[in-house]
């Protein structure tokens, strides 16, 4: 089955918004980097961490934060190295008043996310609103690196944002909070899609940067870190790759197309005990057989001398 004819088979039964906890399945990642809509609905988990995140982001806007603080403590419950929740629950933190707690998840979030300079923005304001300047300033210095490092690169804007907000932090004032992404829930499946027609058309950094942006409106939505999995993967950013597909399988453990590019970087990195091992798993989860496992098959194959 060819990329376009992938699409268009997703096309006719997907959705972010309306995503379903069966998470045991999960569909998205064909073999050739198209999507694919086959799922195998054996529910491990009774709630529904993108609806989740969604209704946090909301609360949060609303100023809402106790809401916010149920909710995203349930999504980080589910996928606990998601970027994007830790840093709303930091935000979340600081609302309720508590800038030390928010201080663990903006580090999080860093840590899981690199270049993610909202994210360091919220450490440094938090360390400056809980009294540790000397923090603030560490981070306010490293932010000044990047911007160094950074000149007039395409986050350059980003990083001159996330300066000015530490800088009023440690001058006493108060930053404005950093919503993560332009796209509101009436556009996330076309953005989606859009994302998914620039893998396609080799365009892997540029899938990336809006496949950040999608996941940071949708929530860890499987099929979107699966596909942020693949594009760092084809970047050569393997460790990265790794850590996207890891997101995903956190949250539907059976989900094939991770599952099976799991399997092909494990191919790529000669890795072939854990390619097999990830070709077993396929196994018990197609029990009739599905393209994902073929896919992998046939990488492993090729790639014998």
């Amino acid at each position: 089955m060819n990329n376009f004819t992938k699409i268009c088979t997703a096309i006719a039964g997907f959705s972010l918004l309306a995503y379903a906890p069966a998470f045991a399945g999960g569909s998205g990642g064909g073999g050739g980097g198209g999507f694919s809509d086959r799922s195998n609905n054996a529910p491990r988990q009774q709630y529904n961490p993108v609806q989740d995140y969604q209704a946090g982001v909301k609360a949060l806007k609303a100023n809402d934060f106790k809401r916010a603080d149920k909710m995203f403590k349930r999504v980080i419950g589910g996928t606990s190295n998601n970027a994007q929740a830790n840093y709303y629950m930091g935000v979340t933190k600081v609302g309720l008043g508590k800038d030390k707690t928010a201080v663990k998840y903006f580090k999080r979030a860093a840590k899981y996310q690199k270049k993610f300079y909202e994210a360091e923005a919220g450490l440094g304001k938090a360390y400056a609103a809980s009294g540790q300047t000397e923090k603030a300033q560490s981070t306010l210095a490293k932010l000044q690196s990047s911007a160094d490092s950074c000149g007039t690169c395409a986050d350059a804007t980003r990083i001159d944002t996330a300066i000015n907000q530490v800088k009023t932090a440690i001058s006493g004032g108060i930053g404005k909070t950093t919503y993560l992404s332009p796209y509101s829930p009436d556009v996330l499946d076309t953005q989606y899609f859009a994302s998914v027609t620039l893998i396609n058309q080799g365009k892997y950094a540029e899938a990336f940067d809006d496949l950040y942006l999608t996941a940071a409106a949708a929530g860890p939505h499987p099929d979107i870190t699966t596909y942020m999995g693949y594009t760092q993967r084809k970047l050569g950013n393997y460790d990265a790759a790794k850590t996207y597909y890891a997101m995903a399988l956190e949250v539907a453990p059976n989900h094939k197309g991770a599952n099976e590019y799991l399997g092909e970087l494990y191919v790529e990195t000669g890795q072939m005990d854990k390619a097999y091992a990830q070709l077993a798993k396929l196994e018990t989860i197609c029990s009739f057989g599905c393209i994902e496992e073929n896919e992998l098959r046939s990488w492993i194959i090729d790639a014998q001398p």
